[in-house]
């Protein structure tokens, strides 16, 4: 059995967007409706210093808080959270929020990750502003394209 690092499905895909338990809950909180409605994960760096029941935790009382900003009718807000530390010193994320969109095929396992493979975008921004941004002004624009389509049909 392949180690998580050995596995081609563990390559960052699309957008991905980087965050932490320690920004403000509301902007937390619609950056996981935004996510979900353009299926772009969110990343966090690591588990809370009380642990990863207490990281759970945290994370299940803000997918069941409900936003200023609803879910269409009858949609639930079912996560698309992950925790990797590799990918933020992949992209070097040193603050959150941020928001990355990467070339198709590029920084996969075992394979070099340059300045070219990726934009990286940061502020304190809706993601549907970030990946106009990323797809307006940066080099790997078709990952925030596809990202903001998604988004639309929903």
């Amino acid at each position: 059995m392949g180690s998580p690092a050995d596995n081609p499905a563990a390559a960052p895909r699309g957008v991905l967007a980087f965050a932490s338990l320690g920004m403000p809950r509301e902007s937390l909180r619609a950056l996981l409706h935004q996510a979900q409605r353009h299926q772009v994960p969110v990343m966090l760096r690591g588990v809370l210093p009380q642990g990863f029941r207490a990281t759970v935790l945290v994370i299940q009382q803000l997918l069941d808080s409900s936003p200023d900003t609803p879910l269409a009718k009858g949609e639930a807000l079912t996560g698309g959270m992950g925790i990797d530390p590799l990918w933020f010193r992949t992209f070097s994320i040193k603050q959150v929020p941020a928001f990355v969109s990467v070339r198709s095929g590029a920084c996969a396992p075992k394979q070099p990750c340059t300045a070219h493979d990726f934009d990286v975008l940061y502020g304190n921004m809706s993601l549907p502003s970030a990946l106009h941004i990323l797809a307006n002004q940066g080099e790997n624009p078709e990952p925030a394209r596809q990202a903001l389509d998604r988004g639309q049909s929903t």
